[in-house]
Formats: C-alpha cells, sequence, structure tokens
C-alpha cells in the first residue's frame, strides 16, 4: 500500500536525520580538539621564544658578573702595581743615599794623610781607615740588597701591569660579547612580544570560531529534533490510518 511505502520514506528521513545530529555532535568535539591543537603548538613556539629570551638573560647575567670581577681584579693588580713602584722608588732613593754614604767615606779616606812619623798617630789613622772600609763594606752589602730588592719589585711591577693590560682586554672582549647578547635579547623578546600578539588574536578567533560552530551544531540538532518529532507525528498518524482500514 501506498500508506506503508511512505511510513517506510518517513523511517528513512528520520534515520537521517538522526545520523545528522551525531555529525552535529561530533562537529562540536572535532572543532574544539582541532582549536586545542593549534593553541598547543602556538603555545610551543611560545616556550621556545620564552627559552631564548630567558637563556640570553642569564647568559648576559653572567657576563656581567664576570664584568664585575675583573674590575675588581684590575682594581687589585693596579694597586699592587702601584705600591710596587713606590717601593721601587723608595729602594732607589735609599740605594743612592747609599752611594752618597759610600762616597763621603771613600773621600774621607783620601784625605788621612798617612806620612806621619808619629806611630800613635799612624796607628789611630790607620784604625779611621779600618772602621771606614768595614762601614763601606756594610753599606755596600746593604746596597747590593737593595738593588736585589728593587729589581726584584721592579720585575713584579713590569708582571703586574702586563697582567692589567691582559685583563683589561678580557674584560673588553667580554663586554663586546654583552653587546652581542643585548642586541640578540632585543631582538628575542620583540618576536616573543609579536609571537604573543599573534597568540593572543589567534586564541580570540579560534574561541569565536568554536563558539560559532557550537551554536551552529546547536541549532542544526534542535531543528533535527523538530523535524524528527514531526515525522515521527507523521508515521503514528499513517500507522493510525492502516489499522483503521485493516
Amino acid at each position: 500500500m501506498i500508506a506503508d511505502v511512505s511510513a517506510e520514506a518517513l523511517r528513512m528521513v528520520k534515520h537521517a536525520f538522526s545520523g545528522f545530529r551525531g555529525e552535529m555532535t561530533g562537529i562540536t568535539s572535532r572543532t574544539h580538539e582541532d582549536v586545542e591543537e593549534i593553541l598547543r603548538e602556538r603555545r610551543r613556539w611560545l616556550n621556545i621564544a620564552e627559552n631564548d629570551v630567558w637563556s640570553t638573560q642569564k647568559k648576559i647575567r653572567k657576563l656581567e658578573e664576570e664584568d664585575r670581577r675583573l674590575q675588581d681584579l684590575i682594581s687589585k693588580t693596579w694597586g699592587d702595581h702601584n705600591r710596587c713602584a713606590d717601593e721601587v722608588k723608595r729602594l732607589t732613593t735609599k740605594i743612592i743615599d747609599l752611594d752618597n754614604r759610600i762616597a763621603s767615606l771613600y773621600n774621607s779616606m783620601d784625605h788621612i794623610d798617612m806620612r806621619s812619623n808619629d806611630s800613635e798617630e799612624q796607628r789611630q789613622q790607620s784604625a779611621v781607615i779600618e772602621r771606614a772600609k768595614n762601614e763601606i763594606a756594610i753599606l755596600k752589602s746593604k746596597k747590593l740588597e737593595m738593588e736585589r730588592r728593587r729589581d726584584g719589585k721592579t720585575k713584579e711591577k713590569q708582571r703586574l701591569y702586563t697582567e692589567v693590560q691582559q685583563l683589561k682586554a678580557e674584560r673588553a672582549k667580554g663586554k663586546q660579547e654583552k653587546e652581542k647578547e643585548e642586541s640578540r635579547l632585543y631582538k628575542q623578546r620583540d618576536k616573543l612580544d609579536r609571537l604573543r600578539a599573534a597568540y593572543a588574536r589567534m586564541k580570540i578567533n579560534l574561541e569565536e570560531y568554536a563558539n560559532v560552530a557550537k551554536s551552529f551544531a546547536a541549532v542544526s540538532d534542535q531543528n533535527a529534533r523538530k523535524n524528527m518529532n514531526a515525522i515521527d507525528k507523521c508515521i503514528y498518524s499513517i500507522d493510525k490510518y492502516i489499522n483503521m482500514i485493516l
């Protein structure tokens, strides 16, 4: 009968609507998953950029610490150098003073007249010369010791000066490296700011897209439900009509 065919056709349509409702439910969940996957990937990029900034900042801090250490070491070494220079000057002055005293003793000895026939006078003059010679020997010994110390301090001063120059060169190299890293940091921060802004915009757009998809699915499901209810009523009427005829 035609009524049977119509009822069957309506059941097929209802089945199709039921499948459509399932698809709409799937669209909502798939859209949510797709949005989360895209945001996860963008967050991964953000994390990489943030780690790059953190790593560069850490390197700059280490370079700054090294610069302060070198600055302190340069100050200390230069202070040691200056103290050595002062000691060299002091020893040089003492050596000059010893030279003058030795020269004075030699001069005194040159003026002693040993031609006297008086044995007592000759003995006294010989004693004066002997004391002068002993004092000269002592002064020369002191002079040699001071010259040794002065030479040692002079070498130490030269070594410290060389060390200061090396430290200054090392510090200058560190400053260049720091400037290089600061330039890198500026670019990395700019990139991070742009990624954050892009992520924020994308998140808003994707959330709007997900909400639209959700609303579309909800409206479609509601319409499908209404159509399925209408079909159920039609099928009920047809079945009732068939039962009355029979």
